[in-house]
């Protein structure tokens, strides 16, 4: 776990900014590393070259505060329907049990819905866990997957109620929020 990076409170949007006309073009990532083997190959990437990957081309578009520190991979789901509207748009989870859908050219929140259950707690590692990578709290941090066939975002939150650390599976409608399921313990 020493090899996360963590992203305290901010997600920072990085793109060729030379051309943002392109961003409609781009592969979605659903799962992490974009594949079920795991390879990190983009390849289907036709814009991103050394060329045009620098310090005038290339840079921080926005950044957007959340909730928690961010462990999981952000998901990346293009030309998606949200909010009546087609967008790209940015899944990222929190380690304070939350989810976001955050339009991934501008930077716009469209929904953020908290994933600890009515009665429950968010789990404060010190006096759960003996683990020191995950401070302060321990919520989403294992990279959530997205069917995009059904449009449904599958990830592990981890909360206590009265004591006891429970992990639930929820399925999310990556375009409304809406828990599809009812979330599993």
């Amino acid at each position: 776990m020493g090899c996360f990076i963590r992203a305290v409170g901010i997600v920072t949007m990085l793109s060729c900014c030379a051309l943002p006309g392109l961003l409609n073009a781009q592969v979605s990532v659903a799962t992490y590393h974009y594949d079920n083997a795991r390879t990190g190959q983009n390849t289907e990437e036709t814009i991103l070259t050394p060329l045009n990957v620098n310090s005038t081309q290339f840079g921080k578009l926005f950044t957007v505060a959340v909730d928690g520190y961010v462990y999981a991979q952000p998901l990346y789901v293009a030309n998606q329907l949200i909010q009546g509207a087609v967008h790209n748009v940015l899944y990222i989870a929190t380690e304070h049990d939350s989810l976001y859908a955050i339009d991934a050219d501008n930077g716009t929140v469209y929904w953020h819905i908290s994933l600890i259950p009515a009665g429950a707690a968010p789990v404060v590692n010190t006096t759960a866990f003996s683990c020191s990578d995950l401070v302060p709290e321990v919520g989403v941090t294992g990279t959530p997957v997205i069917d995009l066939n059904t449009g449904t975002l599958y990830l592990v939150a981890i909360s206590q109620i009265n004591g006891t650390v429970s992990q639930y599976l929820h399925a999310i409608d990556i375009g409304s929020s809406a828990e599809k399921f009812a979330a599993r313990s």
